[in-house]
């Protein structure tokens, strides 16, 4: 249920993505990929450094989409500021139709799996 669920989500994100081009796709998916990763990795050291942010149960899951949103907001301001909302690429339509779509649905399929990880690291799970 879980998989056909991140299978649908990969869906919907390629249909978004279609719409708004490869370069512009790119940039989100980079972005998604680096802000997952340093919530991660940067979560341990969050509650390190603030203890009553992990007392609760949901406080390591709470820290951890707080600061992807974050770190995600952050480059994708400094992105739209020095690239997409500078310059505009075009490509090929087949290679902007396809490619896009194939970034759409990893970007889906991996905001996906971060919720899922991050639901599975509640008690609620």
């Amino acid at each position: 249920m879980v998989f056909w669920t991140g299978i649908l989500a990969g869906g919907l994100f390629a249909w978004f993505a279609i719409r708004i081009g490869f370069y512009e796709m790119w940039a989100m998916l980079f972005n998604i990929i680096i802000s997952i990763y340093i919530a991660v990795f940067l979560t341990p050291v969050i509650i390190d450094i603030i203890p009553a942010a992990g007392d609760t149960s949901y406080g390591n899951a709470l820290t951890m989409v707080t600061a992807a949103i974050g770190v995600f907001l952050i480059l994708y301001v400094i992105t739209y500021l020095f690239l997409t909302g500078q310059f505009k690429v075009s490509f090929p339509r087949i290679f902007d139709t396809l490619g896009t779509s194939v970034l759409g649905f990893l970007a889906g399929f991996l905001i996906w799996s971060f919720a899922a990880a991050l639901i599975c690291a509640t008690p609620a799970s």
